[in-house]
């Protein structure tokens, strides 16, 4: 497989939070939620990507909860199945009962079952920063509480991980578009664009050694960029 320079940024900063809070590890399997959107369907890609690159292997097996709320399921389950064949993987659905964009109905407990039935020790969810801040902000704003998207959670045996939390949706966005994957808007999705604004600021006036890296590599040779993921 071909890594581009957007596929390799998002495979860095992905397989690093995933490794470093050890949501993944050598001989795991990890149910990877796929919404339909550019988050996850860059995440799975990325995963993907590193398991021939890093010295641990591991199996992801990809799940579509087939809700029909954004818009033709048929239309996008067909793709998903696409997108996921490419890789070499199965794509699982699950159809529960339909809820509303103003109502949706909780997927825990469904995903929960699938990771037991599948055999998969980690659950991995899309969530990136405009998600974690999101979140923080309403609750502040709403109801007066912290709250946080933490990196990894346990429910009932089974590890939740969210190892996009440091990821601006755009190079998520940008690498679902140019590798031709699923990206389709959440439905009911509130304009986070001055929020997302605000943190692409930041992102770019404290780069930090690491990005700093990651810009210096953007056109190296892929042998090196292969040393580097590991």
């Amino acid at each position: 497989m071909n890594i581009s320079n957007k596929l390799f940024f998002v495979m860095k900063r992905c397989g690093r939070a995933a490794f470093d809070n050890k949501m993944v590890y050598d001989g795991c399997r990890a149910l990877v939620a796929l919404s339909g959107g550019p988050a996850s369907s860059a995440m799975l890609l990325a995963m993907q990507a590193r398991i021939s690159r890093t010295p641990i292997s591991y199996t992801l097996v990809p799940i579509h909860v087939a809700d029909g709320l954004r818009g033709d399921e048929d239309a996008l389950s067909a793709t998903l199945k696409t997108q996921c064949d490419n890789l070499g993987l199965n794509l699982e659905l699950l159809n529960p009962c339909h809820g509303t964009p103003d109502a949706p109905i909780p997927y825990r407990h469904e995903l929960l079952a699938a990771a037991r039935r599948l055999q998969c020790t980690t659950i991995l969810l899309g969530h990136n920063l405009l998600d974690a801040t999101g979140l923080l902000w309403a609750g502040m704003v709403h109801e007066s509480a912290v709250k946080r998207l933490p990196w990894v959670e346990e429910a009932d045996g089974v590890l939740i991980g969210r190892p996009l939390l440091t990821v601006l949706p755009e190079p998520l966005l940008d690498l679902a578009i140019s590798e031709g994957l699923s990206a389709m808007r959440r439905p009911g999705s509130q304009d986070l664009n001055p929020l997302t604004s605000l943190l692409r600021r930041y992102a770019s006036s404290v780069p930090g050694r690491e990005l700093e890296r990651l810009k210096n590599l953007a056109s190296a040779p892929g042998n090196v960029k292969d040393e580097y993921l590991a």
